[in-house]
């Protein structure tokens, strides 16, 4: 997703209530990599 002059990279995973994960700076969304399977087994 591209906002003016900022990009945003955006992963949608699995089905349920939509969790937003946010990092700092200057991580990025590699960060979340082991969350995102175990919030998809939680459903």
């Amino acid at each position: 997703m591209e906002l003016s002059e900022v990009t945003l990279d955006v992963e949608v995973a699995g089905e349920g209530p939509a969790v937003l994960l946010v990092h700092g700076f200057p991580d990025s969304h590699r960060l979340w990599r082991h969350q995102i399977a175990a919030l998809n087994a939680a459903g």
